[in-house]
């Protein structure tokens, strides 16, 4: 307390002290300070590994697939590729269930239990992911007619959700985020996405059939449905390097893992839900692969915009976690600084892009030049993606995701009925205005809760 308090007045009280205590006082802020510049300096260096990591998976996965895949496959092979990966990321969350996050958390507050942790995260995913593997093949046979999915579609989508497996080796990569070494995480992901883009070049110039490209993303991985082998190896690589915990298992801390991520995991489904719901609705209603395609197409495009928030929200992630550990006002700085610098970056360059798409789909291909009209909702859209990353990982690094609820399930609810209501009368349009609302709804409703407002 003697030392907040000497912290919190500053030189001018040291003044009435004895020369002891003066010498006192200014090594604590002189720590303080020397503290603060090293949390300032790691913070920038992660978020430049961050940037240039997820700029380059970006590029060189946009190179691959919408500009050479999307080419050389016809309207209605892309439709299909599409939807395999759109079905399986939501079986990928299951296998997910949120828990990284709350490994970086947990590891946080106990750093001593690591190896406990990590084990424990090792079994439930372990579970979690032949669970997942399961589901999709049931929900397949359930409702794969209901859907109007094809059969080739449907063999495909099975074939595609083994590769879920790999998604228990994102435990590693959780551990990697914790020591901030996001370096050597980032690097795992940019060498994944050079062999997967490679493995598709090399496709084309074979001239391979649609097939092969889905065993490609099952062995390679593919952003945001799974991770592939190299990535995987490379996680545990240099987890192995950097850790010397040995892997263990307790009762208590899996229950405590299952519990705290349990929010996360239903939030990330209404995420899931409100992201790719169109286009699984798109076909549903509508039975028409050419028009996923271009809807998918106009989707990899909006989603570029995401490598900056994203980069600055998991620099800044574990220094959050730790500053409310710590019970120090540096939180509350931190949150603001975080919704501030994002409104400085992120909307203008989301307006420029707005002003620039019609452009930018014409150079890149005329085959899809009917995505640019969806592209600019889509683009409005992911002003309001930026601020609900800031909001969830506020809430997950303060113990409060279970709030997180409130937004991403009248999120999802949102874009559900209103997708029903427009997908028939507008199609493309129509999916992309239901977005639009849906992603806007979350951040409306955080300005009635206090807390998201600090």
């Amino acid at each position: 307390m003697a030392a907040k308090s000497l912290h919190t007045h500053g030189a001018s009280d040291c003044r009435h002290v004895g020369p002891d205590l003066r010498l006192s006082c200014y090594s604590f802020e002189q720590s303080v300070c020397s503290s603060a510049m090293n949390e300032t300096r790691r913070t920038a260096r992660n978020f430049g590994a961050v940037v240039i990591a997820e700029t380059l998976g970006k590029v060189i996965t946009f190179y691959a697939v919408a500009i050479h895949l999307a080419g050389y496959l016809t309207q209605y092979q892309f439709g299909v590729y599409s939807q395999v990966f759109v079905f399986i990321s939501f079986c990928f969350l299951l296998a997910d269930f949120g828990m990284d996050r709350i490994i970086v958390r947990e590891i946080s507050r106990t750093p001593d239990l690591i190896g406990q942790i990590a084990g424990s995260a090792l079994l439930i995913k372990g579970v979690l992911v032949v669970t997942a593997i399961c589901l999709a093949n049931f929900a397949l046979y359930v409702a794969g007619d209901f859907l109007n999915y094809s059969s080739e579609l449907q063999l495909l989508i099975r074939f595609a959700s083994i590769g879920i497996l790999f998604s228990i080796f994102s435990v590693f990569g959780a551990i990697l985020h914790f020591r901030r070494e996001l370096q050597r995480r980032n690097l795992a992901t940019v060498v994944s996405r050079i062999v997967a883009a490679g493995a598709i070049l090399l496709l084309i110039y074979v001239d391979a059939p649609l097939a092969y490209f889905v065993i490609a993303g099952l062995l390679f991985g593919v952003p945001g449905a799974m991770i592939g082998i190299p990535e995987a190896v490379l996680l545990y690589l240099f987890y192995r390097r950097s850790s010397n915990a040995r892997l263990g298992i307790s009762a208590r801390i899996c229950w405590t893992l299952i519990r705290e991520s349990a929010p996360i995991a239903l939030c990330d489904l209404f995420i899931i839900t409100y992201a790719r719901i169109d286009q699984i609705m798109l076909q549903s209603m509508l039975g028409k692969e050419e028009l996923v395609a271009t809807y998918n197409y106009a989707t990899r495009f909006a989603e570029v915009l995401r490598i900056i928030p994203l980069a600055f929200i998991a620099s800044i992630f574990p220094s959050l976690c730790k500053a409310h550990n710590d019970a120090s006002g540096s939180f509350e700085e931190a949150y603001r600084r975080a919704f501030k610098y994002m409104n400085i970056v992120c909307v203008p360059v989301a307006v420029a892009s707005i002003l620039l798409s019609k452009g930018i789909i014409a150079l890149v291909s005329d085959k899809y030049d009917s995505a640019a009209p969806v592209l600019v909702v889509l683009l409005f859209a992911e002003i309001f993606v930026f601020l609900g990353i800031v909001n969830n990982r506020l809430l997950v690094s303060s113990g409060r995701q279970a709030i997180d609820l409130v937004f991403t399930g009248c999120s999802a609810a949102v874009n559900v009925i209103l997708n029903l209501l427009l997908i028939r009368q507008f199609g493309m349009i129509g999916a992309a205005a239901a977005s639009l609302i849906a992603y806007a709804t979350g951040p409306i409703i955080g300005l009635f809760i206090p807390f998201t407002r600090s």
